[in-house]
């Protein structure tokens, strides 16, 4: 082989491991992020319902939940980017600091209240009969105009359609 080979060939080596270094820093470059929201409550004050984002580039493993410092859970599984899930923890009353902690890194916090006592239903009004008649009637007429809609345009372009003529005739 000649000396011109050798350089293309070693040029080549390290054109690839050139390469391959860039593609390994910008897979490490990959950054793990979590965010932590509240929901809401369940049945009682004390079902607490969190949602978890992954709202980094990289994918999240066994996402750890800590109430107070204090290991609570870890949901284990794989969270791609841009994935959201919901939790419900059962916590005594008080208030609580509920961290996310993963192995890739990622970590958020929120502080809730827990109190005593079931959730409220809310309460859902009936509507009144006159009510009940008026929203029929309007419903009835959307009906109406939906189902006759071709035939009222074409109402409409035949009166144009005269008052155009008209205009013309009496222009001449």
């Amino acid at each position: 082989m000649s000396c011109i080979t050798i350089l293309c060939i070693n040029k080549i080596k390290i054109g690839f491991i050139f390469s391959f270094l860039l593609l390994l820093s910008v897979s490490f470059a990959q950054q793990a992020e979590i965010e932590m929201s509240f929901v809401g409550y369940g049945k009682t004050y004390e079902r607490i319902i969190i949602s978890l984002s992954n709202t980094g580039e990289a994918m999240l493993t066994d996402v750890t939940l800590y109430i107070d410092g204090s290991a609570y859970k870890t949901i284990e599984g794989v969270s791609p980017p841009n994935s959201t899930f919901e939790d419900v923890l059962f916590l005594e009353e008080g208030e609580h600091l509920i961290e996310a902690r993963t192995p890739e890194g990622a970590y958020d916090s929120i502080s809730v209240t827990a109190k005593g006592g079931e959730v409220p239903t809310p309460k859902i009004e009936e509507p009144t009969k006159e009510e009940e008649i008026e929203g029929e009637a309007r419903e009835n007429l959307l009906e109406i105009i939906a189902e006759n809609i071709l035939g009222i345009f074409a109402f409409f372009l035949m009166i144009v359609l005269v008052i155009i003529w008209l205009q013309k005739r009496r222009s001449e």
